[in-house]
């Protein structure tokens, strides 16, 4: 089994409403794919992010969370989300 890191936000209905009030242009230009943000499934929830190297600094990590905050804010400028909310998590590849 193949572990990969994944940093991301929970996809919880506040999220969900959210993003459905955003473009739906937007939403499917940044969530589809894997270029911006992916959705994984992770114990039974859904997680909205990005797939990281297993490599990852300190540092580098902190980027890539500000990076996901700004995809979001993106997408939708009246998202709230805020570094405590995002993740690191351990799923499979």
């Amino acid at each position: 089994m193949d572990l990969a890191l994944f940093v991301g936000t929970p996809l919880d209905k506040s999220l969900q409403m959210q993003l459905k009030r955003c473009k739906k242009e937007l939403v499917t230009l940044f969530t589809t794919g894997d270029v911006y943000l992916q959705k994984i499934q992770h114990e039974g929830k859904t997680y909205l992010g990005k797939k990281v190297d297993n490599t990852l600094s300190t540092e580098e990590l902190k980027d890539l969370s500000c990076n996901i905050e700004s995809l979001l804010k993106r997408i939708c400028p009246t998202i709230t989300i805020t570094a405590d909310k995002l993740v690191l998590l351990s799923h499979e590849q």
